[in-house]
């Protein structure tokens, strides 16, 4: 519970203006495809190997990642034989690249006319917002109080059926736009049924 506390206290304090991307974290195996000095490489979570060689043959990967010339990272979902985005690392950088790179590295991707188009993992149209627990701050509450409505909004968040899965939603990812803090918040339906 502590640890809890110590992340919705930075959360509201340091980090209360910062804009966060949101979006869907998934039930599903996670797929990470490598490229280093023109090979692929690959670690995959949950993933046997006759599905990750169907996706691999499926979206052209041991083609077209090797064909950009530069090393780097991608890590995705992969849903019902279908591969969701969700993070590009480039070689020598320290971070995850930002949205926006992420978005034209996808276009990259998909702008190979002979493979099938990856898709995004959803991200949703709105960012984290705690005006109520800014407001709290600023009244001298008790951090309990804080923390109650913080736990109360997020959660509220994840809540709903995931457009990859068509099921219950697994939670949200929340990384900032401003830095590269990110955190992880379960729905109460994964929460009441065990993280999985």
């Amino acid at each position: 519970m502590n640890n809890i506390l110590t992340e919705i206290g930075t959360l509201l304090t340091d980090r209360i203006d910062e804009e966060f991307e949101i979006s869907e974290l998934a039930d599903c195996p996670i797929l990470s495809l490598s490229t280093i000095n023109g090979s692929l490489g690959a670690s995959a979570e949950g993933l046997d190997d006759e599905t990750y060689n169907q996706i691999v043959e499926k979206y052209k990967f041991n083609e077209i990642l090797p064909s950009f010339g530069v090393d780097f990272t991608v890590i995705g979902y992969v849903c019902y034989g279908e591969f969701f985005l969700f993070a590009v690392f480039m070689r020598g950088e320290e971070h995850e690249v930002s949205p926006e790179r992420r978005a034209n590295f996808m276009e990259l991707i998909n702008s190979n006319p002979d493979g099938i188009k990856i898709r995004h993992v959803p991200v949703f149209n709105y960012v984290l917002s705690l005006p109520g627990a800014k407001r709290a701050l600023e009244n001298k509450s008790t951090m309990k109080d804080v923390s109650r409505y913080t736990i109360q909004a997020i959660t509220e968040q994840c809540e709903g059926i995931s457009p990859m899965t068509k099921l219950p939603r697994k939670g949200l990812v929340f990384k900032s736009l401003d830095s590269h803090y990110s955190f992880k918040a379960y729905s109460e339906h994964t929460l009441q049924n065990g993280l999985g």
